[in-house]
Protein backbone atom coordinates (compact mmCIF):
# COMPACT_ATOMS: atom_id res chain seq x y z
CA UNK A 1 0.00 0.00 0.00
CA UNK A 2 1.19 3.79 -0.54
CA UNK A 3 1.06 6.09 1.61
CA UNK A 4 0.63 9.40 -0.24
CA UNK A 5 0.92 12.89 1.74
CA UNK A 6 0.26 16.40 0.04
CA UNK A 7 -1.47 18.86 -0.96
CA UNK A 8 -4.57 18.73 -3.30
CA UNK A 9 -2.65 20.97 -6.07
CA UNK A 10 -0.35 18.35 -6.22
CA UNK A 11 -2.46 14.89 -5.95
CA UNK A 12 -2.83 14.43 -9.64
CA UNK A 13 1.44 14.22 -9.44
CA UNK A 14 1.56 12.15 -6.56
CA UNK A 15 -1.25 9.67 -8.51
CA UNK A 16 1.46 9.41 -11.33
CA UNK A 17 4.17 8.49 -9.23
CA UNK A 18 2.11 5.81 -7.82
CA UNK A 19 0.85 4.48 -10.71
CA UNK A 20 3.94 4.59 -11.98
CA UNK A 21 5.90 2.81 -8.97
CA UNK A 22 3.34 -0.05 -9.42
CA UNK A 23 4.15 -0.93 -12.56
CA UNK A 24 7.31 -2.18 -11.27
CA UNK A 25 5.71 -4.81 -9.35
CA UNK A 26 8.09 -4.57 -6.86
CA UNK A 27 6.38 -4.74 -3.53
CA UNK A 28 9.25 -2.43 -1.17
CA UNK A 29 8.62 0.38 -3.90
CA UNK A 30 4.99 -0.01 -3.74
CA UNK A 31 5.22 0.98 0.19
CA UNK A 32 6.95 4.11 -0.31
CA UNK A 33 6.02 7.32 1.21
CA UNK A 34 5.31 9.95 -1.45
CA UNK A 35 5.19 13.97 -0.43
CA UNK A 36 4.49 15.96 -3.20
CA UNK A 37 4.96 19.66 -2.96
CA UNK A 38 5.17 22.19 -5.94
CA UNK A 39 6.69 18.96 -8.62
CA UNK A 40 8.97 18.53 -5.79
CA UNK A 41 8.78 14.83 -4.49
CA UNK A 42 10.11 13.57 -1.73
CA UNK A 43 10.67 9.63 -1.14
CA UNK A 44 11.01 8.15 1.91
CA UNK A 45 10.68 4.73 2.76
CA UNK A 46 13.18 1.36 2.30
CA UNK A 47 14.07 -0.82 -0.60
CA UNK A 48 15.70 -4.31 -1.00
CA UNK A 49 18.50 -2.95 -2.78
CA UNK A 50 20.98 0.06 -4.22
CA UNK A 51 19.37 -0.71 -7.79
CA UNK A 52 15.64 -0.47 -6.97
CA UNK A 53 16.70 3.10 -5.63
CA UNK A 54 18.49 3.88 -8.38
CA UNK A 55 15.25 2.58 -9.83
CA UNK A 56 12.75 4.00 -8.29
CA UNK A 57 14.41 7.63 -8.38
CA UNK A 58 15.56 7.75 -12.12
CA UNK A 59 11.70 6.40 -12.54
CA UNK A 60 10.34 9.48 -11.00
CA UNK A 61 11.92 11.70 -12.46
CA UNK A 62 10.62 10.80 -15.13
CA UNK A 63 7.34 11.82 -14.64
CA UNK A 64 5.64 14.47 -16.01
CA UNK A 65 5.94 17.80 -13.86
CA UNK A 66 8.46 16.20 -11.50
CA UNK A 67 10.41 18.86 -10.69
CA UNK A 68 13.14 17.51 -8.91
CA UNK A 69 13.65 14.30 -6.23
CA UNK A 70 14.24 14.49 -2.67
CA UNK A 71 16.16 10.57 -2.09
CA UNK A 72 15.12 9.68 1.84
CA UNK A 73 15.36 5.95 0.56
CA UNK A 74 16.85 3.72 2.62
CA UNK A 75 18.22 0.62 1.68
CA UNK A 76 17.76 -2.80 3.35
CA UNK A 77 21.41 -4.53 4.42
CA UNK A 78 21.45 -7.74 2.85
CA UNK A 79 21.73 -10.71 4.69
CA UNK A 80 20.95 -9.58 7.82
CA UNK A 81 19.24 -12.61 10.25
CA UNK A 82 16.28 -11.72 10.65
CA UNK A 83 15.38 -9.29 7.61
CA UNK A 84 11.75 -9.01 6.50
CA UNK A 85 10.70 -7.30 3.65
CA UNK A 86 9.82 -3.49 4.14
CA UNK A 87 6.49 -2.78 5.30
Amino acid sequence: MFTVVNRENDQALANRIVECLRRTHRPSMERLQIETHGGVVTLSGRVFSFHEKQLCLSLCQRVPGVVRVVDRLAVLEPGLPGQKAPR
